[in-house]
């Protein structure tokens, strides 16, 4: 019966061997679900870091161009200003010279008409003196 038992032994073993196989794989499948488990729980995890990142991103991108605009708007203001004020001191220098060019005409028309008159004098003096009865001649 030496046969008989060693073959009997033999396929306990086999038994006991696929068992052990059978175990072995259901915790490796039972791993692999694990690992699987974890590398989604970290892809939903790194996909909600990176959102918020964005978020993060697209607000102080929007906060930053919204400071910059008041700040460009500020700008504006200040040389709408400063321009307004310019041409209001233009303005007031024009009507200074055109206030200063009509002084300036009335002297130059005062002068010319005394400078008239006193080249009529004079002339006149002179025809009396030389006894001419018309300066044409006639």
């Amino acid at each position: 019966m030496g046969i008989a038992d060693d073959m009997k032994k033999l396929g306990e073993d086999i038994a006991a061997s696929y068992d052990m196989r059978v175990k072995a794989l259901e915790e490796l499948v039972k791993d692999t679900h694990k690992m699987l488990k974890g590398f989604q729980n970290e892809h939903k995890e790194m996909a909600a870091n990176l959102r918020r990142g964005l978020e993060q991103g697209e607000s102080d991108r929007l906060n930053a161009f919204k400071s910059m605009m008041a700040e460009i708007q500020e700008g504006v203001k200040e040389i709408e200003n400063t321009t307004r004020k310019l041409m209001g001191d233009i303005q007031a220098r024009q009507k200074e010279r055109n206030a200063e060019v009509a002084d300036l005409l009335e002297a130059f028309k005062t002068e010319r008409e005394n400078m008239a008159a006193n080249w009529q004098a004079l002339t006149a003096t002179m025809v009396e003196r030389r006894g001419i009865k018309s300066i044409s001649g006639e």
